[in-house]
Formats: structure tokens, C-alpha cells, sequence
């Protein structure tokens, strides 16, 4: 979200999440092929809900030529094929969101996914998505974001951006999300860390939008508590809440 962003977007949220899932498996599969159960269940799902029926429409449309010798049948009848199983597609719209909701539900989902110990590292790069939204409206509402913070702390002796490297770098934010030509294909990583520090990041600047009170912050903070040592991690971000 850049300064140039409105607060909302309009989206369709379910055909988007199916073209982004296509294009990503359609790469996985490329360098893994498609044995792994995850990829088998979605082409399937896939098969069933969005190309059955387009699919062998194109191919009893095809002429004879065309297809294939043997066994292949000169005409599939959807009813009667293997696949005869067809999901009915619900029916989808392009809606107005707020980003703040968006980004709300991303660290709400990061959250429970570290908490549950389901995917820690998918934990992190949702909250990475979220925080760059709330951080952007911190600054919309005049306020400093936790980066802004920092640079405070430091007492201008480094620069923003230097500060803001310097964080994503720690927390390996760039190299979870990017893979550039002459990147290595291995991350150092400690994934307990980065996500317990990566939360508490977007948590500060999420606190500044919704206050401190919320059902995300309070669930969070608990699990801090009883899990993590205080003398090492600042949940309640005193030294930059003073400043």
C-alpha cells in the first residue's frame, strides 16, 4: 500500500485466490511435476469445479484428427465420465474492501497459524503483508510507525531506510518474500523467532490504528506471556510508547 493507494479496493476475492493459486502450482508443477497430494487436490477441485465440463466441451468439439488414437472415446458424456462428479461453482462478485480489514484478517489468520503451530512461516509472510498496510495508515493518520520509532531511538543517527533495511534483514523479510537472479536458494532462519518478532512488529502499528485493548492484541500478548521471557522480548513496547 504506497501514499498514492485509496483505502479500499475492489475485488473478487475468490476468483483471485484461484488465479493466484493456477499460476503459482502452474510453476510447482514445472519444477516438482504434480505427485504431491496438495497439488493433486487442488487440480482436482480445479477439475471439478471450474474446467470439467469446458474441457470436454473443447475436446468433443476437436476434430477427429485431433485426438487421440486408441481407447480415447470419440465423444465424452460428462454424466457418464470417471469425473462425473461436478461441484456447482458458487456464484462470485467483485466487492469494495477496506484494506485495513484485509490486513486485519492477514494477521488475524498469521496469528492463529503461529499459535496453533499449523505454519509459522506462513505466518510470517502474512503479517509481512499486513504490516505493510498499517504501516502506511499510521502515517496517513499523522502518526509515527514503529520504523519511525526506531529512527527516534537512534536519535536520527540512521536514516529510515537504513533502519527499515536493517529490520528486514534481521527478520529475513526480503528473503521470504523475493527471489532474485544471484539470491541463494537457502535462508538462514530461525522461524520461532522471526515470526514471535515479526507479529510484535505489526502488532505496534496495528495497536496505533485499533488500540491496545483488541481481541488480536490481548490473544497474543497472553501467549507471550506464558511462553516467552520477558527480560528478552518488549511486548508492550514501552520505549517507543513513551516516545
Amino acid at each position: 500500500m504506497s501514499p498514492s493507494c485509496a483505502k479500499t479496493c475492489t475485488l473478487d476475492l475468490h476468483q483471485c485466490a484461484v488465479y493466484s493459486l493456477t499460476m503459482a502450482i502452474a510453476d510447482y508443477v514445472s519444477l516438482y511435476g504434480q505427485g504431491d497430494d496438495f497439488i493433486k487436490a487442488f487440480l482436482t477441485w480445479s477439475w471439478m469445479t471450474e474446467d470439467a465440463v469446458k474441457i470436454i466441451e473443447l475436446y468433443n468439439n476437436m476434430p477427429e484428427k485431433l485426438k487421440k488414437k486408441g481407447d480415447h472415446p470419440s465423444k465424452i458424456d460428462l454424466k457418464k465420465s470417471k469425473k462425473k462428479t461436478v461441484i456447482k461453482r458458487k456464484k462470485t462478485e467483485e466487492k469494495i474492501y477496506q484494506r485495513f480489514q484485509l490486513a486485519a484478517n492477514q494477521l488475524e489468520t498469521a496469528i492463529m497459524l503461529f499459535l496453533t503451530n499449523t505454519d509459522k512461516l506462513s505466518a510470517i509472510t502474512l503479517t509481512v503483508a499486513a504490516d505493510v498496510v498499517f504501516c502506511e495508515l499510521v502515517n496517513r493518520e499523522g502518526k509515527k510507525n514503529f520504523t519511525d520509532l526506531l529512527c527516534e531511538q537512534e536519535g536520527g543517527k540512521i536514516s529510515r531506510k537504513e533502519v527499515g533495511r536493517g529490520v528486514n534483514d534481521l527478520l529475513r523479510i526480503n528473503a521470504l518474500k523475493h527471489f532474485d537472479n544471484g539470491d541463494d536458494e537457502y535462508i538462514d532462519l530461525d522461524i520461532d523467532e522471526c515470526g514471535v518478532a515479526t507479529i510484535l512488529k505489526a502488532l505496534a502499528n496495528y495497536n496505533m490504528l485499533e488500540g491496545k485493548n483488541d481481541k488480536l492484541i490481548l490473544a497474543f500478548r497472553c501467549w507471550v506471556k506464558m511462553n516467552l521471557d520477558p527480560k528478552k522480548y518488549n511486548l508492550y513496547f514501552n520505549d517507543t510508547q513513551k516516545k
